[in-house]
């Protein structure tokens, strides 16, 4: 699930960005959608992201269930 939140975030993660990741045991119950949004929650934080990205109400990733994240 975390590979595949980075693969559809990738996009939209700024060049030259090395980042090292890993779930903690609370997560491996999570759905894959819930591990995206806090993905890309961490990600916002850290000013990661580029100014293009769609935000968390792209529907493809993640519709409705996202919509507290917003840039």
């Amino acid at each position: 699930m975390l590979r595949e939140a980075f693969r559809r975030l990738l996009p939209w993660i700024k060049e030259d960005v090395w980042i090292v990741a890993s779930l903690r045991e609370v997560a491996l119950t999570a759905n894959a959608r819930a591990v995206y949004c806090d993905m890309a929650g961490a990600l916002l934080r850290a000013h990661l992201m580029k100014a293009v990205w769609p935000g968390a109400e792209w529907a493809v990733d993640c519709p409705a269930s996202c919509g507290s994240l917003q840039r």
